[in-house]
């Protein structure tokens, strides 16, 4: 496997990483419990954090159909 490859992948994986935990946001945003609502302002920001990286590294977003935004 090529270093371009194996680059692709792992960048793959990262932005799905991100997609799954905007994801848990949005599916847990109707429980009004105070721990999942600190979590997940904490799964917010760390993926406002991840893509902030992506971008700094000048690394092209990628859109999965599945993904859900806010």
């Amino acid at each position: 496997m090529t270093p371009e490859t194996r680059a692709s992948l792992l960048i793959d994986l990262v932005y799905e990483l991100l997609d799954a935990h905007s994801d848990t946001v949005a599916l847990a945003s109707p429980i009004n419990d105070p721990a999942w609502e600190a979590h997940t302002d904490y799964v917010r920001a760390l993926q406002r954090r991840g893509r902030e990286i992506l971008a700094v590294a000048n690394v092209p977003p990628r859109e999965y159909p599945n993904a859900v935004r806010d």
